[in-house]
């Protein structure tokens, strides 16, 4: 009869080991001051990126975070929360 060979659990290699660990990308935290949501949407590297995702034309909103405005070719930074305020017009009122 011939001899099985029991496999040691230490000994075998497993496919996920060998592979790089991929970490989900960090989301990004969101005030909309338009609607009033607070949202986590995934990470955008770029501000005119997040506003395409958010369906927001960004001549519309000034978007801003840690106290700075940013322009739409602008990075994120996923530490921080970004905050969408809407451009408000209007005349002299002369």
């Amino acid at each position: 009869m011939p001899e099985s060979k029991e496999q040691n659990p230490d000994e075998t290699e497993s496919v996920q080991e060998n592979e790089p660990r991929r970490r989900a990308p960090t989301p990004i935290k969101v005030f909309n001051a338009q609607t009033g949501d607070h949202l986590e949407v995934p990470f955008q590297k770029r501000v005119s990126s997040l506003l395409l995702e958010l369906g927001i034309d960004s001549e519309t909103v000034l978007v801003i975070q840690k106290d700075s405005l940013l322009l739409p070719g602008d990075s994120i930074d996923p530490r921080f929360e970004v905050e969408i305020r809407p451009v408000i017009s209007g005349g002299s009122g002369r």
